[in-house]
C-alpha cells in the first residue's frame, strides 16, 4: 500500500471538469493500490463535481487523501450554499447525488470555508494528518499580505464603492428572476480585514500606511472572482445601466491595485508599492455644458471651475485661470486633482466617491477655506463654494466658485 498525501487539482466550472476530476481521483487511488475503492470513489466524486459545476459556477478544487484502507475526497467551491440532501418525488430526474453519497460513503459532510464551502466524503477508515505547526507561529491556512504605501482613504472608498455596485447587481438579479441568485452575483470573499486595517491606520491619523492583512491561503480564486464582478459592474455603471455612478479613475486604480496585491501575494509574489498612474483616463465622454451656461460662467467676475462626474475639469473661466496662474485653456480636460495639493488629494477622492454613492457631501452648499495648487507649484489660499450643476446631457457635475481667501 502506498500512502498518497494530499493531492489537489483545480477545474473550471464546465462539463468537461467532471470527467477530469474522475480521472484525477482514479489515478490517485490506483497509485495507492486501493483498487477496491476506485469505482465508488470515482462515482461519488462525479456527483460532487457535477453539483459544483451546476450550482456554484466557480472554479472547483478537488483534493484527495489516500491511506491504507481508506480515502477522503474534498470538493471546494466559492458558493456558501450548503450541500443538503433533498426529499424528492420518486420520479424526480435530478437531485439524487447527495442521497447517493449518504448511502455509499462511510462518512460525508458539507462545511463553510473562508471562500465558500467544501463537501467531502470518506470511504473506509481515514485518519486525517495533523496540521504541521509553523515555526514562526503562523496559521498555515493564512497568508500575510502587505499593502505597501496604501492610500488609506482611497482603499476604504474603493471597497465601499465595490460593495455598493455588487449590492445593486444582486438586486437586479432578484428583480429579473424573482429570487436571490448566489451564483455570479455575490462573490464569496470577506474584505473586512482590509477595511479594519485601513480604518485603524486612519484612526491614528495616517493617510498612507503599510497595511498587513491576514487572508486565507486558498482565497486567490475568490478574490479574482470578486474583482471581475466589480469591474463588470463598473462597466455597467459607465454605460448607464446601474443607478450607481462610475468610479473616478483613481478609485478604479486603487481597486485594481488592492486586489492585484491580494491576489499576487496569495500566490507568492512580492509586494508592489502603491503608485498613481498619471496616464489613466476615463472611458466615458466628458459632461457638456449648454452654450448659455458656459457664456454665463465666463462673464462672472468670480472664479468658476466646473468638474464632471469623472472628476475632470470641463470648464474654467478666465477669473479662475488668473487666480491659479494657469494659461488659458490649459486646465480644461485635466483632472481636478491638478489644482489640489497632494496632501489633500486622497481625502478629496474619497469624498467625491462617497457623494457619488450617497448624494451627500460635507462641502456641498457651504463655503470653506482651502489651499489650491497654482501653475508654478506654489499654494494659494482660496475661499471655495461648491454647488451641484446639471449639464446639457443630463449628467450631474460640480460648480466650484473660488476667490482669494
Amino acid at each position: 500500500m502506498v500512502v498518497i498525501e494530499w493531492e489537489s487539482r483545480r477545474f473550471a466550472a464546465e462539463a468537461a471538469s467532471v470527467s477530469q476530476a474522475r480521472r484525477f481521483v482514479g489515478d490517485v487511488l490506483g497509485r495507492a493500490a486501493l483498487d477496491d475503492l476506485v469505482d465508488v470513489a470515482v462515482l461519488l466524486t462525479s456527483e460532487l463535481v457535477t453539483n459544483g459545476v451546476l450550482h456554484a459556477g466557480t472554479t472547483i478544487e478537488c483534493r484527495c487523501l489516500a491511506q491504507p484502507g481508506g480515502v477522503r475526497v474534498e470538493v471546494h467551491d466559492a458558493s456558501e450554499a450548503a450541500a443538503i440532501p433533498r426529499d424528492l418525488d420518486a420520479d424526480a430526474g435530478t437531485g439524487r447525488g447527495l442521497a447517493l453519497i449518504e448511502s455509499l460513503a462511510t462518512d460525508w459532510g458539507s462545511e463553510p470555508t473562508a471562500t465558500g464551502k467544501q463537501v467531502w466524503f470518506e470511504l473506509g477508515e481515514v485518519a486525517l494528518p495533523p496540521l504541521q505547526p509553523d515555526p514562526a507561529g503562523h496559521d498555515p491556512h493564512m497568508v500575510t499580505v502587505t499593502l505597501v504605501g496604501a492610500p488609506v482613504e482611497l482603499v476604504l472608498a474603493s471597497i465601499q464603492y465595490g460593495d455598493a455596485l455588487l449590492r445593486e447587481m444582486a438586486l437586479l438579479a432578484v428583480e429579473r428572476v424573482g429570487r436571490a441568485r448566489e451564483v455570479g452575483t455575490r462573490p464569496m470573499i470577506d474584505l473586512g480585514t482590509v477595511v479594519n486595517a485601513a480604518s485603524s491606520a486612519r484612526a491614528i491619523g495616517r493617510s498612507e500606511a503599510d497595511l498587513e492583512i491576514e487572508v486565507p491561503a486558498d482565497s486567490g480564486d475568490a478574490l479574482m472572482h470578486r474583482l471581475a464582478r466589480t469591474e463588470e459592474a463598473n462597466h455597467m455603471a459607465e454605460e448607464g445601466l446601474l443607478l450607481s455612478a462610475p468610479a473616478v479613475p483613481e478609485i478604479a486604480m486603487c481597486r485594481l491595485w488592492t486586489f492585484g496585491e491580494l491576489i499576487n501575494q496569495v500566490f507568492g509574489q512580492a509586494p508592489t508599492p502603491w503608485a498613481l498612474d498619471p496616464t489613466w483616463t476615463p472611458t466615458t465622454q466628458p459632461m457638456r455644458l449648454t452654450p448659455a451656461q458656459a457664456a454665463a460662467l465666463d462673464r462672472t467676475r468670480l472664479g468658476v471651475i466646473v468638474a464632471d462626474d469623472t472628476n475632470h475639469i470641463i470648464h474654467i473661466n478666465p477669473s479662475a485661470e488668473a487666480l491659479l496662474g494657469w494659461p488659458h485653456g490649459a486646465l480644461t480636460g485635466e483632472r481636478l486633482l491638478t489644482i489640489i495639493p497632494p496632501s489633500h488629494r486622497a481625502d478629496h477622492l474619497a469624498g467625491f466617491t462617497r457623494y457619488a454613492m450617497t448624494g451627500e457631501g460635507p462641502l456641498i452648499g457651504r463655503e470653506v477655506e482651502v489651499p489650491a495648487l497654482r501653475y508654478d507649484g506654489t499654494l494659494v489660499p482660496i475661499r471655495l463654494h461648491i454647488e451641484v450643476l446639471e449639464g446639457m446631457d443630463g449628467r450631474v457635475g460640480f460648480q466650484a466658485t473660488i476667490s482669494p481667501a
